[in-house]
């Protein structure tokens, strides 16, 4: 298992090097640590190697454009000769194109398998405390104003950080939370949205 890992990890740094801070392959074996974790703490008979295939590759296509990345994530690991794709069965790689494709926090459709709940749930880690939640999202939009040329002073870019926080994990916010994800934090997410809604 550890030399799958490897091989994925290798194969998909490059691609997660043009990704922003926020999006490097760290944060891809954060999901894949996560995804394991989550899978023994609830018992799930999911396969590892497709565990570790669809937590490295879900953000592997983002520096293409956040709106987009899952559906180019999605059409990239269809087309894509990644490190063991002719051991997986097609049923098996379908399930992987699907988790890069359903794992984002706007995602509104039905999971099509155990394995993009696992993934999407993963990807929102251990529910963050409001001050890293924050500080994520400064690092993202600083290097997102500096890549994109925009002279945000740290004021504005506080509030815009502030702003995509309620929008995205305030108590109406669009960021969503698969059963397997509730099953586990449900109490702390709600006491976090209510406290994210008074910022």
């Amino acid at each position: 298992m550890k030399n799958y890992v490897n091989e994925v990890v290798e194969y998909a740094t490059p691609y997660y090097q043009n990704n922003d801070n926020g999006h490097q392959i760290d944060h891809a074996i954060s999901v894949l640590d996560n995804a394991l974790q989550f899978k023994r703490k609830l018992n799930l008979v999911i396969p590892d190697r497709e565990i570790v295939a669809a937590a490295i590759m879900h953000d592997i296509q983002l520096y293409l454009g956040r709106t987009d990345h899952h559906y180019n994530g999605w059409l990239f690991v269809s087309k894509a000769d990644y490190p063991g794709r002719t051991s997986f069965s097609t049923s098996a790689g379908e399930r992987i194109e699907l988790a890069v494709f359903q794992h984002r926090a706007s995602y509104d459709g039905a999971f099509t398998s155990e394995l993009s709940s696992l993934i999407s749930s993963a990807d929102r880690g251990i529910p963050s405390t409001i001050k890293e939640l924050l500080d994520r999202m400064l690092i993202c939009k600083t290097d997102w104003a500096r890549r994109h040329n925009k002279l945000l002073s740290s004021d504005e870019i506080m509030v815009e950080s502030v702003n995509h926080l309620k929008e995205k994990f305030g108590s109406c916010g669009y960021s969503r939370y698969p059963d397997i994800y509730r099953k586990m934090f449900n109490n702390q997410l709600t006491t976090r949205a209510k406290l994210i809604d008074a910022l």
